[in-house]
């Protein structure tokens, strides 16, 4: 006996589009495309079904239309952060993950753009700085950031031209890279041993004998102390350490401090910026010395005064060897090149 033949509801214009039965319910076929409905496979519902079938056509040459568009256009920004995300980030420390999103999140436009649309995008991400009110150094060092994601994107094909300019990139003026006096750092121990509390004192000390950066200072706990050493999180994530046995300030220090916290300095750092700008007003310093400050008197002490290889004190303050050499330490003078110079 011949198998029955399969019903099919037939649009005149397409042969590949059609509703067949299932299991007693439509279903559509859109070139091969096949879709469940709510109607029952019963005559009086064909009508319904055809004109069903024909919005599902429609919106297939729809989406074909779309993704052609598209096709022509490029992609989108927020494709292209995904893709940097997904395959970028791996390769980098947690805390450059961290820094990076949170510039993307507060720079990069939330506005659905496309990729050629780099006018558009470039005044987008100017316009979300100048609202936060950054510094040009801040500023400088988030556009380098973001222009490192459209050259990830040029480099995968995203995009041709690069939407940051170089001309936009704010260089900040040379500034003079002030430190504390040697005069000057035996007041603020003085002034801290009179005037503040134990927790803040140390922590001035401590910088002063280490060149900690603040937040790097703050962040040290007593669980971090192996032996004679103590371990601790640079900036950018890496770990380090410093001896603690070659200072016998240092040990009285952790002899005295109480322990009655996970960190060894528990104090908030909008506290120490307030204690160490009323100290400044009290004995009569420049305004606006930072912790840096200290630390780059220190720099200068190891260096021009015991008379440490620059790069050794480098590479214990834990930055690179140009910046100590560009920023940190004062150019020697011509009668100091004549005088010390071995050739």
């Amino acid at each position: 006996m011949p198998k029955k033949t399969r019903e099919l509801w037939k649009l005149k214009e397409y042969n590949k589009c059609y509703c067949f039965e299932r299991f007693g319910n439509v279903h559509t076929n859109v070139f091969g495309i096949r879709q469940k409905t709510n109607l029952t496979w019963i005559a009086e519902n064909k009508e319904i079904a055809l004109q069903l079938l024909r919005e599902r056509v429609n919106e297939f040459h729809q989406d074909i239309e779309n993704k052609k568009i598209q096709q022509e256009q490029g992609k989108y920004l927020f494709e292209l952060i995904e893709d940097y995300y997904a395959y970028k980030f791996p390769n980098l420390a947690p805390a450059s993950q961290k820094k990076i999103r949170k510039v993307f999140k507060y720079s990069l436009p939330k506005e659905n753009f496309l990729l050629s649309q780099s006018i558009e995008i470039r005044n987008a991400i100017l316009k979300n700085m100048s609202e936060r009110n950054l510094s040009d150094l801040t500023k400088q060092k988030h556009l380098e950031m973001i222009k490192s994601l459209f050259n990830y994107g040029i480099e995968n094909e995203y995009l041709e031209k690069n939407p940051i300019k170089k001309s936009i990139i704010p260089r900040p003026k040379n500034v003079i890279k002030e430190y504390f006096s040697a005069d000057e750092m035996k007041r603020i121990l003085e002034y801290t041993e009179k005037h503040h509390n134990q927790t803040f004192r140390y922590l001035i000390f401590y910088i002063r004998y280490y060149m900690t950066r603040i937040e790097e200072t703050l962040n040290l706990e007593w669980k971090n102390i192996h032996g004679c050493d103590i371990h601790f999180i640079r900036k950018g994530g890496a770990w380090a350490k410093h001896p603690i046995d070659i200072f016998p300030e240092i040990i009285h220090m952790l002899f005295i401090l109480p322990r009655n916290s996970e960190r060894i300095f528990p104090i908030h750092r909008r506290t120490c910026e307030s204690l160490m700008s009323k100290m400044q007003d009290d004995l009569g310093l420049k305004k606006g010395m930072s912790f840096h400050a200290i630390r780059r008197f220190r720099e200068n002490e190891l260096i021009k005064v015991y008379k440490n290889d620059m790069a050794f004190t480098a590479k214990i303050a834990g930055h690179g060897f140009r910046i100590m050499e560009g920023e940190y330490v004062d150019h020697y003078s011509t009668d100091e090149i004549r005088k010390n110079l071995k050739s």
